[in-house]
């Protein structure tokens, strides 16, 4: 399978079934780039926990998080894949949400999600996948 396969078929199991079904996507070494939108900045290691990690940061911050993805397409190499969406985000104690646009450049190692790292600007998403801007 391709990565954009694995990449759409996470997508598809997010959708679907939330964290717990994105989770197993994950290879047990990926790296998430946490950045202003999803939890504090920094990478956060070891796969399907570090993606729990950063839920539970979000939540403790009384906010929930929707992705929605609008685009898929291949990367520069055939191991990255460039996403882009919308994130909502919604608080949980009556404070005003928002909705982003958000790109996401993912490298897919052994058949799973090997590395996230979210972006706010598409011409550095572009260029972190590989492809011109």
């Amino acid at each position: 399978m391709d990565s954009v396969e694995v990449v759409r078929q996470a997508i598809e199991a997010y959708e679907t079934g939330g964290v717990e079904a994105l989770a197993p996507f994950y290879h047990p070494e990926a790296e998430i780039v946490g950045g202003p939108y999803m939890g504090p900045k920094g990478i956060y290691r070891g796969g399907p926990d570090a993606l729990r990690s950063i839920v539970d940061e979000v939540r403790s911050n009384d906010q929930e998080l929707t992705a929605t993805t609008t685009a898929v397409r291949p990367g520069g190499t055939p191991d990255r894949v460039l996403v882009e969406g919308v994130v909502t985000s919604r608080s949980t104690t009556g404070r005003p949400g928002g909705a982003w646009h958000s790109w996401w450049v993912i490298l897919v190692r052994e058949g799973k999600i090997g590395r996230l790292e979210v972006f706010h600007d598409a011409s550095r998403a572009l260029e972190a996948a590989g492809l011109s801007a």
